[in-house]
């Protein structure tokens, strides 16, 4: 993903560098700082001490077993809960060649697979999306050098056979990075990038695979996180205005809704939002700094927070990160990344993208205490509302 564009058919193309989208220069360190808990400049220096926190998550590294994938951005990545697995695949490696490859991580060992995979064939690709639905990896659409493309297939995780799936009806265009994710027997598409904008709402019927698009009001975005909370699905980012975007899925509209609390620049793209209980973690995205705080949403009370952190001294130490003059921990900045929550272990583990490595190590995000104290903190404030009515 890059600022320089060149015209192809009337289009514009973005530069060979990540997921085929053009991005908005960031706000300023001025802007961000006024909030009082934003990311500093990497020309700041500050390297103070940490202040005590009412609660903390634990942050860790620690490099994989085993065969890995390449060293990628742009690739597609889907979790399957039921099975405790993540599949990842396509995307684009620093030599800027396009790749096609599928992997299966297991999230309880995590050793990784390479997926040998038969019948129609995935040209390689940046962008696509993918999600797991009744044990077929569903991927769609991405970028493949010359053109935004709209393809869809299936690949059956007990056979390996990838099949390509014939849509009807109001069939979306091709474009990189859009929402895409399942709920019952219905697939959820919007925004994306094909050189414009597309706004419009898709609702794939999985069991008839027709196609049924829905008009909106809100500017298309691409290359932003989601998470599904209630049969609703939450995102932040790529926009130049704040608060939280929300797609109604029983309305079939998407709206926007304000928030409160000291919330991350909502312009940043290839961040990461991660679900755990009514919790939200925002983790990272493009800046032009190299080091950022983690912010938290509560989705019952549609308020943003810092979510407090500290290096485990053992895998990383504070010099490993940058301490803000306020007194905050802040770690080295990811984006294009792949991460999953561990509900049993209270974990959040982040993986692949940038910065690029090979092999790509796992960052963890040990949070169990810290939504012990979170929780409690939440039922007092319901025990004085209840009591304040």
């Amino acid at each position: 993903m890059g600022q320089d564009q060149s015209v192809i058919s009337g289009k514009n193309r973005p530069s060979v560098n990540d997921v085929y989208l053009p991005i908005s220069s960031t706000r300023s360190y001025e802007e961000v700082a006024s909030h009082g808990f934003s990311d500093v400049s990497d020309n700041d220096n500050t390297a103070g001490k940490t202040i005590n926190q009412p609660f903390v998550g634990i942050w860790s590294v620690h490099m994989p077993e085993g065969t890995t994938p390449l060293p990628r951005t742009g690739f597609f990545s889907a979790e399957d809960k039921n099975s405790h697995k993540c599949y990842i695949g396509c995307g684009i490696n620093k030599d800027n060649i396009f790749l096609n490859d599928v992997w299966m991580l297991d999230c309880t060992t995590h050793l990784w697979k390479l997926l040998r995979t038969s019948g129609s064939k995935i040209s390689p690709r940046t962008g696509s999306c993918a999600v797991v639905y009744q044990n077929h990896l569903i991927i769609y659409g991405g970028y493949n050098s010359t053109d935004y493309i709209n393809d869809m297939y299936a690949i059956d995780l007990n056979t390996l056979v990838i099949n390509r799936l014939d849509t009807k009806g109001d069939v979306p265009c091709g474009r990189s990075s859009p929402i895409f994710d399942v709920i019952g027997d219905q697939l959820f598409l919007w925004g994306g990038f094909n050189g414009d904008w597309p706004n419009r709402l898709y609702i794939l019927d999985l069991k008839t695979l027709n196609w049924t698009a829905y008009a909106q009001n809100i500017t298309g975005r691409a290359a932003v996180p989601h998470i599904v909370y209630n049969d609703n699905i939450y995102i932040f980012g790529g926009s130049k205005s704040s608060g939280m975007m929300i797609i109604n899925t029983k309305k079939k509209l998407c709206e926007v809704i304000q928030t409160g609390g000291p919330q991350p620049t909502s312009i940043t793209t290839c961040s990461g939002m991660i679900l755990a209980g009514q919790y939200v973690l925002y983790i990272g995205g493009k800046s032009e700094n190299s080091y950022n705080l983690i912010y938290c949403f509560d989705l019952n009370r549609n308020m943003w927070f810092v979510f407090y952190i500290m290096p485990d001294e053992e895998t990383v130490t504070k010099s490993d990160g940058r301490v803000t003059e306020n007194g905050l921990f802040m770690i080295p900045r990811i984006h294009s990344f792949v991460s999953y929550y561990d509900e049993e272990k209270k974990i959040v583990y982040t993986f692949l993208g940038f910065p690029s490595t090979d092999p790509s190590p796992f960052y963890m995000l040990k949070i169990g205490d810290a939504l012990g104290v979170l929780n409690h903190r939440s039922d007092m404030l319901d025990t004085l509302y209840r009591a304040s009515c």
